[in-house]
């Protein structure tokens, strides 16, 4: 458990890329579901620049799961896509469940990078570990 601990705090340059590509590949791999498992999200008649709108019935390509799934994940929710049945409701709110909890994750993790790596904690460390001795 310490090695895990210790892996997700260490100081490493590439830290925040695996973070932001977890975070990539679990939308994809949601919009991959909503696709072709579950293709259960429609598309709300929403007006574009132009103009022109989409109609409910018209069918929805993996940019739309893509958009709906990131839109889902950072519980952004514009609204102009919903989810019709109710597992891709269920899903839908297991990705957003996800998207909170893995915002905290990341908080956590760089907030813990912060603190590790300032002056002031270090001469904490080193204060307590000179009073133990």
């Amino acid at each position: 458990m310490m090695n895990m601990v210790h892996f997700l705090v260490e100081d490493s340059p590439r830290r925040p890329y695996y973070a932001i590509l977890l975070f990539i590949v679990v939308a994809v791999a949601f919009s991959f579901l909503y696709l072709a498992i579950l293709p259960s999200v429609q598309g709300l008649p929403s007006l574009n620049h132009t103009g022109q709108g989409k109609s409910a019935a018209q069918a929805v390509d993996f940019l739309d799961c893509l958009y709906f799934s990131i839109g889902t994940q950072t519980t952004l929710g514009y609204g102009d896509l919903i989810p019709a049945t109710v597992p891709a409701k269920i899903t839908s709110m297991v990705q957003a469940a996800f998207g909170y909890v893995y915002l905290a994750f990341l908080v956590s993790v760089f907030t813990a990078q912060a603190v590790l790596r300032s002056r002031r904690f270090q001469a904490y460390l080193r204060e307590m570990v000179r009073t133990l001795r």
